[in-house]
């Protein structure tokens, strides 16, 4: 079983905690950020990390974030932090939220990009109820 941790996104300053979550020591933010070195989408990464600020100091999400639907079942509610060309994937568990993956837009790839973030997200959610098993403390959502 992969082996999970959350950080601060230290590129963040908000009122709100705004993590990144590590599988297998490998920030998920991070791994995206270097797929977009050496190209034209720098600047726009830049920018939608400044819009999470902005969102998680309680400012107006307008068209930038969607709340995504149909996976209800666990207790989080999951977003889509949206620019022109990318997206980043969130989730909101213990009173922050957690960045769990990021991805481009295509249409092609939109399905896909969803399909892989609630993969993470259940191997994190499965791994938190582990360690609430092994130590008999309950996580919070």
């Amino acid at each position: 079983m992969p082996k999970f941790v959350t950080r601060i996104v230290e590129e963040i300053k908000a009122k709100q905690v705004v993590e990144q979550l590590f599988k297998d020591d490998i920030g998920q933010l991070h791994k995206f950020e270097n797929q977009l070195v050496g190209t034209s989408f720098q600047g726009e990464y830049h920018s939608l990390l400044a819009f999470i600020e902005h969102f998680a100091n309680g400012g107006n999400p307008g068209n930038k974030v969607k709340y995504l639907k149909g996976n209800r079942s666990d207790g989080t509610t999951e977003f889509e932090f949206r620019s022109k060309h990318l997206r980043i994937y969130a989730i909101q568990l213990s009173g922050k939220k957690i960045i769990v993956y990021g991805g481009r837009k295509r249409a092609a790839d939109s399905s896909d990009n969803i399909a892989a973030f609630r993969a993470i997200k259940k191997e994190y959610l499965d791994f938190l109820k582990s360690q609430k098993n092994e130590t008999g403390k309950p996580y919070k959502k």
